[in-house]
């Protein structure tokens, strides 16, 4: 994992990341759902709450991506160059977390 990673930047690389997260008493008694914020060409789209979801207490944001990405890919087709007439350029994933910095990235092409 790297901190404050932005790829193509001065002086600073782009980042991969994973973990291992806990077995023994991570799990939650109730599943929680992490809302996301879509927007499309400044435009605001819903995102059903079922979207992304977690039964552990920690996590990585590994596990929070791969979800993300399967909706983004299912809904949009995003990693079909023929969709959008394959003027998908960029984009940003950000994960605002409650004690962490946020963690940001460009899910299209991150690089360093």
């Amino acid at each position: 994992f790297g901190y404050q990673c932005a790829g193509g930047g001065p002086n600073k690389t782009a980042c991969m990341y994973g973990g291992v997260t806990l077995h023994d008493n991570n799990r939650l008694t109730e599943e929680k759902k992490v809302p996301i914020n879509l927007w499309l060409d400044g435009k605001q789209n819903t995102v059903p709450l079922e979207t992304v979801k977690t039964n552990k207490k920690k996590y990585t944001v590994q596990e929070l991506d791969l979800q993300a990405r399967r909706y983004l890919q299912e809904k949009y087709n995003l990693y079909n160059s023929d969709v959008f007439d394959g003027k998908v350029q960029r984009g940003l994933i950000v994960f605002h977390t409650s004690t962490e910095p946020s963690v940001n990235y460009d899910p299209p092409g991150a690089q360093g």
